[in-house]
């Protein structure tokens, strides 16, 4: 198995809790670790339950799609969710009876409810159905307000011992994962929020700390993720969970994405003093222009000050950045490599722009999408038709990670090697992007 940073399935696990708590029996499928459709055979032939939820991603599109296809062919009601079943219903509804749309532990306690009473299920809210070959939305269900309200995801039902046991012999210790909101309020063109919306919302800090203890007692991990799709949207928040933290005798570190403009030495501060070790930026360019085109919200200086900041508190920093965004020219692209340069991450990771059907990005380029599929994020797979060809990405790539190399072990940043090193790769670019005219230009 390639081994990636592993974490517990908590969307389902989540749902799992939530149906326990309705008093139904449930068992949960861990395919982090029995990847294939065909392992869901035995549990379906042994346990015989009425109802089988799939949570769908693209990656695990043909797997998803294959289960709910076994479920049905055992008479079993089949149900997906999760963002990519949320994304492109119709494609699911060949091989599921319906689609949860958005949040999914409310819905599915109602249909599992009704299905245990023998009552119609197609009228719960919130769901995706097909009614003469047309897919119908049933009423739109309401965002989870109360997320305290909510049972703690039911990590019992994993192999926590097999977790733990990965991240130990791949990576010296175990890091788990939680989550305190759902919801991002920012609108990046390339983003899809299927299931959590845009609505923001925070559970109590008294919760989330007590979750930790619950997991620090229960498991004792080294580090935990925060899921959330920004953690520190709100300041006074954010300040007050790392007070609470220290207030608990927390001994764990922390890992979070947030957006850099949010980020100052004051929060930054708490977040180190709390045990936060490494924070992640969706930096994506180092041109105002494209960052404008993305809808980013962002500046370039704001982002050069979040990572000075950063830099000061003592937390590390890694940046995603993607290139090949509609518009950008060569010329963005040097922009976005400079400042990587520049500002110096401890650690970055790049993607080339692929549109997510519902995203403005997708509406922008669906004209022009080609047969090409993305399938992991160091994938350069061009899904639409670009300004420049795919191995000028690969080359950009690679010369980001070689140019960083450099920087940190060979020559410091303006010395006379990395100068020459990025003439040589600049000329190498032009030649790539068909501008041989422009050998002299940036």
């Amino acid at each position: 198995m390639r081994f990636m940073h592993l974490y517990p399935p908590l969307g389902t696990l989540y749902v799992a809790s939530s149906l326990i708590d309705a008093g139904h029996e449930v068992r949960v499928l861990d395919a982090t670790f029995e990847p294939s459709a065909e392992a869901l055979e035995p549990l379906l032939a042994s346990w015989r339950p009425a109802v089988v939820g799939v949570y769908t991603t693209f990656l695990s599109k043909a797997n998803a799609l294959a289960m709910g296809d076994a479920a049905r062919s055992r008479g079993m009601l089949a149900i997906a969710g999760g963002p990519d079943a949320n994304v492109e219903p119709e494609a699911y509804l060949a091989h599921f009876d319906a689609v949860v749309m958005g949040e999914g532990e409310r819905t599915m306690r109602e249909v599992v409810a009704a299905v245990a009473e023998g009552r119609e299920w197609r009228g719960v809210a919130g769901l995706a159905v097909l009614r003469e070959g047309v897919v119908v939305r049933t009423a739109a269900r309401p965002r989870i307000q109360d997320l305290d309200a909510m049972p703690l995801p039911a990590r019992h039902l994993v192999d926590m011992a097999r977790y733990e046991r990965a991240w130990r012999s791949r990576h010296g210790y175990f890091s788990t994962s939680i989550t305190a909101s759902r919801g991002c309020p920012y609108a990046c063109n390339f983003c899809s929020r299927p299931i959590f919306g845009s609505l923001y919302r925070a559970r109590s800090v008294a919760g989330v700390v007590a979750e930790l203890l619950a997991i620090e007692g229960a498991f004792h991990p080294d580090r935990v993720w925060f899921t959330d799709d920004i953690l520190a949207i709100d300041r006074d928040w954010i300040v007050a969970l790392c007070d609470a933290i220290r207030g608990a005798g927390l001994d764990m570190e922390y890992h979070a994405l947030c957006r850099a403009d949010l980020m100052d030495d004051e929060v930054l501060a708490a977040m180190r003093a709390a045990g936060f070790r490494q924070v992640y930026y969706g930096v994506e360019s180092g041109s105002q222009c494209v960052l404008d085109a993305m809808n980013k919200r962002t500046t370039v200086e704001g982002l050069r000050r979040a990572s000075k900041a950063t830099r000061r508190a003592g937390i590390d920093q890694h940046w995603f950045i993607m290139l090949g965004y509609p518009g950008e020219t060569r010329r963005d692209v040097e922009a976005t490599i400079a400042l990587l340069l520049e500002m110096a991450p401890d650690s970055f990771s790049t993607t080339v722009a692929y549109p997510i059907k519902g995203t403005r990005l997708y509406d922008q380029v669906e004209r022009d999408l080609t047969a090409s599929a993305w399938r992991q994020s160091v994938d350069v797979r061009l899904m639409f038709k670009n300004r420049y060809p795919r191995l000028f990405y690969r080359w950009t790539i690679l010369r980001m990670r070689t140019s960083m190399m450099l920087r940190r072990r060979v020559a410091g940043p303006g010395s006379v090697v990395m100068r020459l090193y990025d003439r040589a790769c600049r000329a190498v670019s032009v030649l790539l992007a068909g501008e041989r005219g422009e050998l002299g230009g940036p």
